[in-house]
C-alpha cells in the first residue's frame, strides 16, 4: 500500500484463486504463494500462475508456506486431514501425513 492505495493486486486475475486468499507470502524470485480453499498458487508479479495445486472434493487449504526454494509444505483440511511437503518444480509429493 502505498498512500492508502494498493500497489498490486491479483483480486479477480488469476483462475486458480477461487474464494478467499487465505495465507500469501512474498517469495525471494518476487513471486507470491498464497492459499485459498481449493488449493495453492504460486504467481508471478505479472499474475501469471507458474504452480498450482488443487484440493480434492470435500478439502480446503487455509495455509501454505515456501520451505527454501522448491518446496511448499500446507495442511489440506479434509477427512483426514494431511499436511504435504510438495517439490514445486518436479509436482512430486515428497511428505504426507
Amino acid at each position: 500500500m502505498r498512500k492508502g492505495k494498493a500497489d498490486w493486486s491479483c483480486e479477480n486475475t488469476v483462475p486458480q484463486s477461487k474464494g478467499e486468499i487465505s495465507d500469501a507470502t512474498l517469495l525471494s524470485n518476487g513471486n507470491v504463494l498464497f492459499a485459498h480453499p481449493f488449493g495453492v498458487t504460486e504467481i508471478t508479479a505479472e499474475k501469471k500462475a507458474v504452480w498450482n495445486c488443487d484440493t480434492p472434493a470435500g478439502a480446503e487449504i487455509r495455509t501454505a508456506q515456501p520451505i527454501g526454494r522448491e518446496h511448499v509444505v500446507f495442511i489440506r483440511n479434509g477427512n483426514p486431514a494431511r499436511l504435504l511437503v510438495v517439490n514445486t518444480t518436479s509436482g512430486a509429493t515428497e511428505q504426507c501425513h
